[in-house]
């Protein structure tokens, strides 16, 4: 049972990052870019993050510099597709292999593989937190509970908002 309630209890922090990518994917389709380069940009952002991680030990800064490095790679596709004339389909595969090996490349010389780092604090849910088999599940991550926020938000903006329309 407890393989199960810890199961239960990781899953939710496991899909978050993939469900915002597939979130991200779904807006910028909506917008007419088809961003292949999703991947790429998780890598950098996942590298960005924990060189920030080791270095500073605060996550909230973590977050923020991945975010800035995944929309730098992100200019790198758009002056690929904009400026250079160069397909999207070919742009973002080409981003995909270029981050995967920037990042490999740079988590080996920087000698940032295999090192443990703190994440966000779990927030508990009381008293769902205190149930005997799912109680695992109401102890998680604030970016856990803001990601069905977040789906809120972007489904009210693209079927509730002139510019989502």
């Amino acid at each position: 049972m407890d393989m199960i309630a810890n199961w239960l209890g990781n899953s939710p922090d496991f899909a978050v990052p993939f469900a915002l990518a597939a979130l991200g994917l779904i807006l910028t389709e909506r917008a007419g870019v088809l961003a292949l380069g999703a991947e790429g940009l998780m890598l950098v952002g996942a590298l960005a993050a924990i060189g920030a991680q080791l270095s500073f030990s605060t996550p909230m800064i973590s977050l923020i510099l991945a975010m800035l490095a995944a929309s730098v790679v992100s200019l790198l596709f758009a002056l690929m597709v904009l400026v250079m004339r160069i397909n999207q389909v070919i742009a973002g595969l080409a981003l995909v292999f270029f981050c995967q090996g920037l990042t490999g490349l740079l988590g080996t010389l920087l000698e940032w593989t295999n090192h443990p780092v703190t994440g966000l604090a779990a927030v508990a849910l009381w008293p769902f937190s205190e149930l005997p088999l799912i109680g695992k599940v109401f102890v998680q991550n604030p970016l856990v509970y803001l990601t069905p926020l977040i789906f809120v938000a972007v489904v009210w903006f693209l079927y509730r908002s002139n510019a989502g329309l």
